[in-house]
């Protein structure tokens, strides 16, 4: 009922105005029409083209980070698996070692650490009991990483943990004895950061607007490698798709990627607005050309209205006159068209009815 009643208000709109407005409004309207239609369309497939573009140079890119965030780690672990097979810390693991021997492994273990990253060395038994722990900041001790009980025969790296809005992973290897067998575990703990400065220069390499983040496979927990980060809550990396998330306030399109030898995923990623920039000068050009379209059509409806409609107010005028009882002279009206033909049937109609009426002046007197 009430679509009924807006479609007889828009109709007596309609009907409510001149045909010299109603053209220009209707071909207005028109005109409107194709141009949102033809503008979505074309919004459309601009943005989808900046999206496969963007997709296409992000995954020429992330497969190199990624390699080299593997090499690295696995530069890390072999540092880690040579404590690991240091013969003092076998033997310590193996007798139950003195408190002389504890001090000396302690220092050997302070002298492991090669840069600020390393926040902790610890050595633990079978039973993933701390035996002893090395530390290199305020950090309180940190547990027994659960994210290696999967797999606690060779080196390798742990998720990331936050601790006090700051991300650590754990590298591990087992100790083994002169019969391969496991008798503890070495447990080194480095915090995942950068500074911004070097952020910049590292990803001023891979283009412009790059943002790297790092986070766990089951996406417990997503770093821009400085903080943790609102990340995607879910990742599927069968699919190649651009993946949209919103880290701080803003939105981000990124690939995503595997870590090879690690429990972690890369994403490469632009800002939104970086991808849609063109888009939105395209949409800015789309409205101004639809704009100057809307006042030629306008001006063209207007100027094609008032050909149409003044010979016809001529007409109107004349045919007014002559039901009044005057007279009317021949509308003058240059036209091939069949106004041009109304008119020239309406100037001898008025010469027979001058005619008859003379005819009829002449019979009364």
């Amino acid at each position: 009922m009430t679509r009924l009643m807006k479609k007889i208000k828009r109709r007596s709109m309609l009907k409510g105005l001149s045909l010299q407005a109603r053209l220009p409004f209707l071909i207005c309207a028109l005109l409107l029409c194709v141009i949102l239609v033809f503008s979505t369309m074309a919004y459309l497939e601009v943005r989808n083209s900046a999206r496969k573009v963007a997709q296409i140079r992000l995954n020429s890119r992330i497969v190199q980070l990624a390699t080299t965030f593997s090499q690295s780690t696995q530069g890390l672990l072999s540092a880690n698996a040579r404590i690991a097979s240091n013969p003092d810390i076998i033997s310590y693991l193996e007798s139950g070692a003195s408190f002389e021997k504890e001090a000396e492994l302690l220092s050997y273990l302070a002298s492991t650490r090669t840069d600020s990253s390393h926040i902790a060395v610890q050595v633990f038994d079978t039973n993933h009991k701390l035996k002893l722990s090395s530390k290199f900041s305020y950090i309180r001790d940190f547990d027994f990483p659960d994210t290696l009980l999967a797999s606690l025969d060779s080196s390798n790296a742990g998720r990331l943990v936050s601790i006090n809005d700051s991300v650590f992973y754990p590298l591990f290897s087992p100790v083994k004895d002169g019969k391969n067998n496991i008798i503890g575990y070495v447990v080194k703990w480095r915090l995942f950061k950068t500074t911004r400065e070097a952020l910049r220069q590292y990803t001023m390499l891979l283009g412009p607007e790059p943002q790297i983040f790092v986070g766990n496979k089951n996406a417990s927990l997503w770093t821009d490698l400085i903080t943790p980060i609102n990340g995607p809550e879910k990742i599927d990396t069968t699919k190649t798709n651009v993946v949209e998330f919103r880290p701080d306030g803003y939105d981000v399109y990124a690939t995503v990627k595997d870590v090879p030898g690690t429990p972690w995923l890369i994403m490469l990623g632009v800002p939104r607005s970086f991808v849609l920039q063109s888009v939105g000068t395209f949409l800015n050009w789309l409205f101004l050309a639809g704009g100057i379209l809307l006042v030629v059509g306008f001006g063209a409806a207007w100027f094609l209205s008032r050909s149409i409609t003044q010979p016809i107010t001529k007409l109107t005028a004349a045919t007014s006159a002559i039901t009044s009882g005057g007279s009317a002279p021949p509308i003058d009206i240059d036209r091939t068209d069949e106004i041009g033909k109304l008119a020239r049937a309406f100037n001898a109609m008025i010469i027979r009815v001058s005619n008859a009426r003379n005819d009829l002046e002449k019979k009364v007197y």
